[in-house]
């Protein structure tokens, strides 16, 4: 069984997901062991072994991964579905059989569904695709559903946690307004910038109205030996390191 985190109030829901990180899968060091990166050095045969095996553990047939830019395109897989590598930071509404895929290394990867009507949603947010506004989107397009936002459960995983993420103040400026006074501090000893990445989308989700939010406590970058890390290892290890994913979609 390969390790992962999960949000305890989806249990019970007719849909898989996990929050995977690097454990548990074949690829050799620095890319130890379930990279599924295909922007790393790591042999493509890892890579796809390591989605399979994940794919495999959830039970879904078909997992879309979609290259990552750090915009907020929507991939939309209402009418039908990518016969081609797509780009987009956000996936919504996998049909049966099919799973979604958000690849991080330090950046939020944020779950949703609509558990009554059966609508999933995930999204890549990095401080640029959360600045601008990618999660306020994803909402916006289960709006366009007629799905509002307090039906809305949302589950955000491991990500580089505040005290790992100093920042120059060309990101604490991008923060929305609510987010810049609340979420950014100045460290006490060394005076520089830091951001709360999950604190500042936990409080964006509530104010729009989204009400059932889990957290993972889990930062990717102190935690070395179950995540990946781009800014330790750009730190550490000359820049080289895997790739991890949250999934959500549905067995078949």
């Amino acid at each position: 069984m390969i390790p992962c985190e999960q949000n305890p109030s989806w249990s019970d829901a007719p849909f898989a997901h996990g929050f995977f990180g690097r454990l548990g899968g074949v690829s050799p060091s620095p890319y130890d062991s379930l990279n599924i990166g295909r922007s790393t050095q790591d042999h493509e045969a890892n890579v796809q072994k390591n989605r399979s095996l994940i794919a495999a553990q959830l039970g879904i047939n078909n997992i879309i991964h979609p290259g990552q830019v750090h915009g907020t395109e929507i991939l939309d897989l209402s009418d039908h579905l990518p016969s081609d590598h797509v780009v987009a930071d956000a996936v919504y509404n996998p049909p049966k059989s099919v799973g979604l895929a958000i690849q991080t290394a330090d950046c939020m990867p944020v779950l949703f569904a609509h558990k009554a009507e059966g609508v999933l949603g995930g999204a890549h947010a990095g401080w640029r695709g959360f600045a601008r506004g990618i999660l306020e989107s994803m909402l916006q397009r289960f709006q366009k559903d007629g799905l509002q936002s307090e039906d809305i459960s949302v589950a955000i995983g491991p990500a580089i946690g505040p005290g790992a993420f100093e920042v120059g103040e060309e990101v604490v400026d991008a923060m929305p307004e609510p987010c810049r006074e609340l979420c950014a501090f100045r460290h006490f000893q060394t005076g520089r910038w830091h951001v709360d990445l999950k604190q500042a989308a936990t409080m964006m989700l509530r104010q729009s109205g989204v009400r059932d939010i889990w957290v993972s406590g889990s930062c990717t970058y102190t935690d070395q030996a179950h995540h990946f890390s781009h800014r330790f290892a750009t730190h550490h290890l000359n820049g080289q390191t895997g790739r991890q994913v949250a999934v959500i979609g549905w067995p078949g």
